[in-house]
C-alpha cells in the first residue's frame, strides 16, 4: 500500500465507520462467522452484469482490509470466496438481517475492501 492508503485506512475510513458503519456477520466459506463493521449501501432491484440476469436487491459493502483490526474487524480481499462467503446484514436501515452471498469483489484499495452481496 502507498502512504496515502495507509493513512486512509488508519484515519479517514475508521471515522466513516464511526459515523455510518453497521455491524454484520461475515461467514467465510469453511470458516468461523465473525462480526465486522462496514458501510452498507443497498440498491433497488436490478440485474447485475456478469452475475446473472435476474433482478434482485443487492448491498454494496465496504470494510477495512485488515481482518485483525481490533475495533472494526475487516476482510482481506484475497480471502473472499465469491458465491461461497456469506454475510448476514439488513438490506435496508432498520430491516431484518438476511443471509446474503458475497457475489462479487469490487475493489481492494486504500485499505478498504469493497464487495457486493445479494
Amino acid at each position: 500500500m502507498s502512504d496515502f492508503d495507509d493513512e486512509f485506512a488508519e484515519a479517514a475510513f475508521p471515522d466513516l465507520l464511526d459515523e455510518f458503519g453497521i455491524s454484520f456477520t461475515y461467514t467465510p466459506y469453511n470458516g468461523t462467522p465473525r462480526t465486522v463493521t462496514g458501510i452498507a449501501t443497498s440498491a433497488a432491484l436490478q440485474a447485475m452484469a456478469g452475475i446473472d440476469d435476474v433482478p434482485s436487491s443487492s448491498v454494496l459493502i465496504r470494510v477495512l482490509s485488515d481482518p485483525n483490526d481490533a475495533t472494526y474487524g475487516g476482510i482481506d480481499a484475497s480471502a473472499i470466496a465469491e458465491q461461497r462467503d456469506k454475510v448476514t446484514v439488513a438490506i435496508k436501515s432498520g430491516g431484518t438481517p438476511k443471509v446474503l452471498s458475497v457475489v462479487k469483489l469490487m475493489n481492494d484499495d486504500g485499505g478498504v475492501t469493497t464487495f457486493i452481496a445479494r
